[in-house]
Formats: C-alpha cells, structure tokens, sequence
C-alpha cells in the first residue's frame, strides 16, 4: 500500500468501498465492469438497464417492472423531449434573429460614421462589437445544430435510457427494485450531484452506505472512461442562483401534467419510497418526493404507482438544477466577454451626438 501511487490507492479505495455488502446494488452500479453503466458504453446499441432493474425488483419484490409502468414513462418521456428540443430551436432562432437585426442596425451607423469620418465610432463598430456577434452567431448555430443532432440520437429510446446516469440510479429506488436507500438531488458548481445513502435507521454505523457523486463525475468514469476521483464541488451560491432563477428563467407554459412544480423553483430533491397495499388488495409502491424551493420553502408529493407523473417531477427537478447550472457556468464563463461588450456599446453610445439617424440600441 505505501508503494501505492495517488491514482492508483484512490482506485483501491473505491473499488473496496463499493465491493462492500452495505454498497450493493449502488456500488456495483458505480463500480462494477458489468454495470449496466459500463455494458452501454461498450455496447450502445442494447438496452442494459432494463433488464438489470428487472433482476434488481425480482430480487426485492419478487416481480420485474410491470410494462405499462414502463410505457407512461416513455410517454412523458417523449413529450418532453419533444418540447425541450423545440424550446431550444426556437430560442436559437430568435437569438439569430436579434444579433441579425442588431448588425444590420450597425452597418448602418457604421455607413454613416465612414461618411462623416467618425474613425473612434467606425473602429469600436468594426473591431470590438461586430467580432463578438459573429463569434455570438456561431455559438447559436452550433446549439441549434447539436440540439437537433441529440434528438435524431434519441429518437426511439425508452424513458430509462434518456435518463441521466444519477437520475436512473435514483429511479430503481423509486420502483421499489431497490429498497433502503434513499437520495436526495442538490446543485453545485460541478453540476447536478446525487448523495445516496441506505435508509434503515436500524443499519449499524459501520455498515451505513453513502456516496454522493455528480453527473460530471458519471461522466468522466462511464462516456470518458476516467477513474473515479474525490471532487469538492461547491454548491451554487444562494444568493447568484436566486438572481438566475429571477431574471433568466421562465417557466416555458410546458408543465407535463396539472399539478407539476415548475422548473424554476425547484433547487433540491429527495424522495424515499416504501412498499404499500393498493386499493385492489395488490403489492405497490409509494414514493414521496419533497421539491426545495428557491423561496426557502417546501412541496412535498406523493406518488402511488404513478410512474408518468413520478418521473416528470423528478426530471423537473434535475432539469431545473441543471438549467441554473449552465446558467451559472456561462455567466461565469462569458464574464469578461460580456463585460467588454457591454463597454464597447457604452464607448459607442458617449460617441453619439444625437444627430445620427440610426439607433443601435433600440430593441
């Protein structure tokens, strides 16, 4: 062990923590070579988390995942796809639309700045802003063009595919094919990040599981083939998302079903399940989901075998901390370039006499 390089005991660590009793089946999920995790990667082409949940309920319920349950979620599942990649393409076009609307509106100052030689406006005009645009148009054809290109990809996938890595490990506790563990979904710098612990309040410390990990660490060790390693992501800063959710989110008019959180307010999401007779005398499952908002207050769901409506609230919720995330990111990100851009157009604003014909600055 003391000959061990650092890569080589932080693999040692994790591959001993997740072979351990108290880890199965999230352990083997994360760490096995046979994880369905794993097995997709290599093989695309076949569906290896299906089966895998269907062993994982015969084991705890005694019966696979019915089919019907699996159908209402492919259907959320489709409609949401649907709208999120035409909310997308559409806001890709407007955006097109206003840098083209805006640089016609700048050629036409800069026409008038060549005739009166005003070089101070032509030079701001042609070096500072016009670059910045075209780089700004560039960045809106490559989304376009991606989101359309991850939906032609997904076209035909069923629910359980489409789902992030982390948010299918939480749904096989949803259907009951997992049983004494719970999870709960918060945002971070990295992400969103799920911590998974076992839910027995009599399970003794020493055998207690827990393991919080973000879908940028899923993806590094199954799309990236990268090692598991110890991140510290730091949380979104309450203060800079609440600012985010003010002002840049929307709630689209695209709730999946009367009664759904909207994407905005969701900012953590935990969710416990336990087996329960149904009305018919049947065995089911009932999971409650408890939505944190971003007012500091609290929503909590029931959900009694409701699978469609079950995985849109939770994928609300992700998909909430992960529009914040971006948001956060590219704020972050684009700063500088923002910045300057927002001072060329003041430069460019202080040249004007108020004789001009054209104003740039009119939505």
């Amino acid at each position: 062990m003391s000959n061990m390089t650092w890569d080589d005991g932080i693999k040692h660590f994790f591959s001993t923590y997740f072979a351990a009793p108290r880890m199965w089946p999230v352990g083997y999920i994360l760490g096995s070579p046979y994880s369905p995790l794993h097995l997709e990667r290599d093989i695309p082409t076949k569906n290896w988390r299906d089966p895998f949940e269907d062993l994982l309920a015969l084991q705890s319920r005694g019966v696979m995942i019915d089919d019907a349950d699996r159908k209402a979620e492919d259907h959320i599942a489709a409609l949401a796809r649907f709208k999120d990649s035409s909310y997308f393409i559409s806001t890709t076009n407007q955006g097109l639309e206003d840098i083209k609307q805006t640089e016609a509106k700048l050629q036409k100052r800069y026409a008038i700045a060549a005739e009166r030689n005003e070089t101070a406006v032509m030079d701001i005009i042609s070096n500072e802003i016009l670059p910045v645009m075209r780089q700004d148009r560039e960045k809106y054809i490559a989304l376009g063009q991606s989101v359309k290109a991850d939906y032609d990809r997904d076209l035909g996938l069923t629910a359980s595919c489409l789902k992030p890595r982390g948010q299918w490990i939480a749904a096989l506790m949803n259907s009951g094919a997992v049983p004494n563990w719970t999870w709960r979904l918060f945002n971070s710098t990295d992400g969103p990040v799920t911590t998974f612990s076992t839910s027995d309040d009599d399970t003794p410390s020493e055998s207690f599981g827990v393991i919080s990990i973000s879908e940028h660490e899923l993806t590094r060790t199954f799309e990236d083939n990268q090692p598991f390693d110890i991140s510290c992501a730091r949380p979104v800063p309450p203060g800079a998302m609440k600012a985010l959710l003010e002002r840049d989110h929307d709630i689209r008019g695209d709730q999946l079903y009367e009664g759904y959180t909207p994407h905005k307010s969701i900012v953590a999401q935990s969710a416990s399940s336990e087996a329960v007779t149904l009305p018919d005398g049947s065995k089911g499952w009932k999971t409650t989901v408890r939505n944190e908002l971003a007012d500091d207050t609290s929503v909590t769901k029931t959900f009694l075998r409701e699978p469609g409506k079950l995985y849109a609230e939770i994928m609300g919720g992700w998909r909430s901390m992960a529009l914040t995330n971006a948001l956060f990111t590219s704020r972050l990100d684009d700063g500088s370039r923002g910045l300057a851009l927002h001072e060329a157009f003041e430069r460019l604003r202080e040249q004007e006499d108020g004789e001009a014909s054209v104003d740039v600055f009119d939505d």
